[in-house]
C-alpha cells in the first residue's frame, strides 16, 4: 500500500538566503528551528521567525544543529575540535553539555526543563533524558541502539536498532511500544510527538518519505 498523500492546505518553501540546503527541524508558536549548509560547506543552526532569518553558532563550534525549541529554549547539537556536545540556547547564554562518560551528546528535544537524546558511551549509542541536573539513561529492552528524538510530558518517540534493523518507538515511562510504518517500511524514524500525534520520517524501496501518525 501507498503512504496518503497531503493535497489540502498551503505549502510554503523555506530557503535560508545563506544556505544551499536548508533543514527545518521544529517549531513552537511562530518560530522555526533547524540548520543549514553553506556554500563553503559549513553548517550553522538558525531561528526563522516568519520573516528573519537568525544564524546560530555555538561558540566555537564548526557545526551547530538546532533541533527543538519549546518556549523560546532551543536544543540541539555541535561539533568543535574536542568533538560534538550538546547544548541549550535561551536566546542569550549558551549551555553546553556531555552526558557522563559519553564520546558524543546528541540532544534533539525538549519540554520544560527535559532534554532529550541520544549518547555514545563505549561502543553503545544510548538515550537519555537529561533535566539540567540529572541524566536518566533510556534503553529499548533486547535493543543494539536506542535514539530518543522527541518528548512530550512522559511520553518519548524516537528508533532503535534489532538485529533486523531499525524500528520506530513510543515510550510512555513504564512502557515500550514498537513503531513500524506499514508503507514497505524499512527503517522508520519518529522525531517529535505532541499529544498522540507523532512525526517522522520512514525509508522504503522508492526512497524517504515523511509521515504522521494518530495512535
Amino acid at each position: 500500500s501507498s503512504a496518503p498523500e497531503c493535497t489540502g492546505g498551503t505549502w510554503v518553501t523555506l530557503d535560508n538566503p545563506a544556505a544551499v540546503s536548508t533543514y527545518p527541524h521544529s517549531i513552537d508558536g511562530g518560530r522555526i528551528v533547524g540548520s543549514y549548509v553553506d556554500a563553503s560547506g559549513g553548517g550553522h543552526g538558525f531561528v526563522y521567525d516568519g520573516t528573519t532569518w537568525t544564524r546560530l553558532d555555538a561558540p566555537a563550534a564548526t557545526f551547530t544543529n538546532a533541533c527543538s525549541i519549546d518556549w523560546g529554549k532551543i536544543v540541539g547539537w555541535y561539533e568543535d575540535t574536542s568533538g560534538i556536545h550538546g547544548f541549550l540556547y535561551d536566546g542569550t547564554n549558551w549551555t553546553a553539555f556531555n552526558a557522563p562518560e559519553s564520546l558524543s551528546t546528541y540532544a534533539f528535544g525538549i519540554d520544560g526543563k527535559n532534554i532529550a537524546g541520544y549518547y555514545l558511551g563505549g561502543t553503545v549509542e544510548q538515550g537519555f533524558i537529561y533535566d539540567g541536573t540529572n541524566w536518566t539513561t533510556l534503553n529499548k529492552p533486547g535493543s543494539l541502539a536506542t535514539h530518543v528524538c522527541g518528548i512530550d510530558g512522559s511520553n518519548m518517540v524516537g528508533s532503535y536498532k534489532d538485529t533486523v534493523g531499525w524500528h520506530g518507538f513510543l515510550f510512555d515511562g513504564t512502557s515500550w511500544t514498537t513503531l513500524d510504518a506499514p508503507f514497505e517500511r524499512s527503517i522508520t524514524n519518529p522525531t517529535a510527538i505532541d499529544g498522540r500525534i507523532i512525526v517522522g520520517s520512514y525509508t522504503n524501496s522508492s526512497g524517504v518519505h515523511g509521515f504522521v501518525y494518530d495512535g
